[in-house]
């Protein structure tokens, strides 16, 4: 059985995919073709705190995992959230990983939001404030910010890039390319001069994905 700690999850997760990957159980959660009961819990009052279990099937992508997670609002010297999340074989029922769920819980939570903030801001929308100070909104910064640089203009995401003379924005361009090619994934190009102008989107999903947004990474990389 796999085992992952909170390092181990940090360095393995990608938050791209993550979006993605949320993006994709919404959908199936509002079609009603996934198992996702209530939370329970067991109260520990002496606390003011408990310990809730919290599980899922998706069929769609084999997963059937279950998340522990206690609440101590008292806390201080520990996060008031820890978590454990177990992973099975959705053929068997045997267990397969249990991993630190703290970091994912958070990147989760974040994400959703990072989703929701893509598919319902205007178009023209270029700024965002996270209010609060705490674990949920230093995930949110992260994943709200993902991308710095770039515009959302519809289901396209875009940039401009000014350099310091038509040489070096060929060959900006032409570094952006092989990032491209790399990825099997082409953006939109303008050249105007000094200044190079990117647009990212997938088409075949008639809209943004993750291959826009993990490509958009790598160019900002080029910086």
């Amino acid at each position: 059985m796999l085992v992952l700690s909170a390092a181990e999850v940090r360095a393995l997760l990608d938050l791209d995919e993550l979006v993605e990957a949320l993006r994709v159980a919404m959908i199936e959660l509002s079609a009603g073709r996934v198992s996702a009961p209530p939370r329970v819990a067991a109260l520990v009052p002496e606390h003011d705190a408990m310990l809730a279990a919290m599980p899922a099937y998706l069929p769609s992508a084999g997963a059937l995992a279950s998340k522990l997670v206690s609440l101590f609002p008292g806390n201080r010297d520990q996060p008031t959230h820890q978590a454990l999340i177990c992973c099975f074989d959705p053929a068997t029922g045997t267990p397969a990983a249990v991993m630190d769920g703290g970091y994912l819980t958070a990147a989760r939570t974040a994400g959703g939001s990072a989703l929701a903030t893509r598919l319902l801001a205007r178009p023209d929308a270029g700024d965002v404030t996270v209010v609060g100070t705490g674990v949920q909104a230093g995930a949110h910064a992260r994943a709200l910010a993902r991308l710095p640089g770039w515009s959302r203009s519809g289901d396209s995401i875009t940039t401009t890039v000014e350099l310091e003379d038509f040489r070096a924005a060929m060959l900006y361009t032409g570094a952006v390319a092989y990032l491209a090619d790399t990825a099997n994934h082409h953006p939109d190009v303008l050249i105007q001069w000094n200044k190079v102008t990117l647009t990212l989107s997938t088409h075949s999903a008639g809209g943004l994905t993750s291959n826009d947004t993990a490509l958009a990474e790598r160019i900002n990389a080029l910086r």
